[in-house]
């Protein structure tokens, strides 16, 4: 997978953009980068082969495509162009990867022939997978061991020397009389698909927390000044003695102000976008029209004209469904 989205990324790179847009995604980077996932893959199922306990012979080819996998990685982090980018840490490790993994491959190679009596070839690729985790702590520098596999191996050379010798008396061939052993390419690179997941997102009806923070400080204001509207004009009732309207009447007539402060207000501060909507039916209720804003992604031009007319008819008092019933 990862290395799949690597190579997706590489060529979506090429195609898109003229010049890399970071240092690190030229080409060469991904590309190392996208083998270098491939390798780390084949190791973790090589991992997996051990744990199962499968026959050495299988383990011996995972382990080989391991090692070749590496190989090309640790060909590529070491390009200059690529390794300034990179760690240093990390180019050490790839490097050392390919002798451990070629070793191991030695190492599980020698044990199948051990179990098929060819004690003369078991001797040689333990000596090979020595060499290979030598080679490995050697390029690993202090970044990488070989940990107890390096002693394991000994102490199987060592004993199969000595069966050998007291025993078999096998021929030891020369590494380039030897068999090569077969390579098992289990990892391969998967681009993603695309959408990743049928399943529908828990989360795309949610708005954002500045939304509702916009929706409650507007509520809040209304709320506010309309308590404030109230008490003025019953101020004013008791000075002049006059009754002018019911507190119901005061308070409709303060909601439609603040409407139009707050429609103002928002229409000014959010985005208005393009929308099919054909009409509004009401614009009495704050909260249905800040919902329409907050939560429509969508709002044409006309619409805001619509929204405008509206106002200055509440400002008059002539809302549209009131001269409906009329």
């Amino acid at each position: 997978g990862a290395a799949g989205v690597f190579y997706l990324v590489k060529e979506m790179a090429s195609i898109h953009f003229s010049q890399p847009p970071l240092p690190d995604m030229t080409a060469a980077v991904l590309g190392a980068l996208a083998t270098t996932m491939l390798a780390q893959a084949q190791e973790s199922l090589y991992h997996k082969t051990t744990l199962a306990r499968m026959k050495n012979k299988i383990c011996a080819k995972v382990a080989a495509q391991a090692g070749d996998l590496y190989l090309e990685a640790a060909r590529l982090v070491r390009d200059p162009n690529v390794s300034k980018k990179l760690e240093r840490e990390f180019v050490a490790i790839v490097t050392a990867k390919q002798p451990y993994f070629h070793g191991l491959a030695e190492y599980h190679e020698g044990l199948a022939c051990k179990d098929e009596v060819k004690y003369g070839e078991a001797v040689a690729r333990f000596r090979m997978a020595i060499d290979g985790m030598s080679e490995a702590t050697k390029l690993g520098v202090q970044f990488f061991t070989v940990g107890n596999v390096f002693s394991r191996i000994q102490r199987a050379l060592k004993q199969t020397e000595t069966d050998n010798h007291i025993i078999y008396a096998d021929v030891i061939p020369e590494p380039s009389k030897m068999a090569e052993i077969g390579r098992a390419a289990l990892a391969k690179p998967m681009k993603p698909t695309f959408p990743a997941s049928q399943h529908q997102d828990l989360f795309a009806q949610v708005v954002p927390m500045h939304g509702y923070s916009v929706f409650s400080t507007c509520e809040s204001r209304k709320e506010a000044s309309i308590e404030h509207d109230v008490k003025l004009g019953q101020a004013g009732q008791a000075v002049t003695g006059k009754q002018e309207s019911s507190p119901e009447s005061k308070k409709e007539t303060a909601e439609r102000k603040v409407e139009v402060v707050v429609i103002l207000n928002v229409s000014t501060s959010l985005p208005v976008f393009v929308s099919s909507s054909s009409s509004v039916q009401d614009c009495n209720t704050t909260a249905w029209v800040l919902a329409c804003h907050l939560f429509c992604p969508m709002l044409s031009v006309w619409y805001l004209h619509s929204t405008c007319i509206l106002v200055i008819h509440t400002l008059l008092g002539y809302p549209g469904n009131r001269l409906k019933q009329k």
